[in-house]
């Protein structure tokens, strides 16, 4: 439906009382906005329980996406990659060592996640940004201690073989105890204000780009939160 064939009639009660309050203009982006959150609405109440209804403001993820088309679509639905690939930025024997201990400890395989934060400028470092909602029922895991993954393992010598069986797995008990152990998977809010890397696993997730103007807007977004709890 094109712009100029829309009438009031065509948006909801709901969305005429959010735009009305905040003032938001009807244009086609914004329109394209609430049947995201339409979408949202329906797909993702354990992760807006969990966030208060304020992903948004107080409580908001990002992920840096690439391979999008151009212009950027304002609203995307991505599957998860939940099952064992080949990893970009460790070696296969580090990938393995920490998904077994991970999977041993916490239950699930979490290198096999999607990757986000509650800091915009590193998740911007690796592509297109967008705020994330993860789809249906969903786990999670984080390090007080340690922002990055990848960074935690550049600090630590681990390497498949080694001439010295012993010192590796000497390596290996100082990685845990240093690294691998801070993990958990509880305190979910406190994990994204602590702006540190989260692991997620879910089945999929909706990406809002935040290279529109309506999105970056303070008043328009306050609108579309108060929308998802209606």
């Amino acid at each position: 439906m094109r712009l100029a064939e829309v009438t009031m009639d065509d948006i909801s009660k709901e969305q005429q009382y959010i735009m009305q309050k905040h003032e938001i203009g009807v244009n086609d982006e914004t329109l394209a906005m609430f049947r995201a959150l339409d979408a949202i609405k329906k797909d993702c109440q354990p992760y807006l329980q969990s966030v208060d209804y304020q992903p948004f403001t107080q409580y908001s993820l990002y992920r840096g996406i690439t391979a999008l088309s151009t212009p950027l679509p304002l609203h995307i639905l991505k599957d998860v990659r939940l099952a064992a690939r080949k990893p970009k930025d460790t070696s296969v024997y580090l990938n393995g060592f920490i998904n077994d201990y991970f999977e041993t400890y916490y239950g699930e395989p979490f290198r096999q996640s999607v990757f986000v934060t509650s800091s915009q400028s590193e998740a911007s470092t690796y592509g297109a940004l967008y705020l994330i909602f993860p789809t249906g029922d969903f786990t999670f895991l984080w390090s007080p201690e340690w922002e990055d993954l990848y960074n935690a393992t550049a600090q630590h010598e681990l390497k498949p073989e080694s001439p010295d069986p012993h010192h590796s797995r000497k390596l290996e008990l100082k990685f845990i105890d240093n690294v691998l152990s801070t993990y958990t998977t509880k305190d979910f809010k406190r994990a994204i204000l602590s702006k540190h890397e989260i692991m997620i696993r879910s089945k999929s997730y909706h990406g809002i780009s935040m290279n529109f103007q309506s999105v970056r807007s303070p008043s328009y977004t306050t609108g579309y939160q108060e929308y998802l709890t209606l």
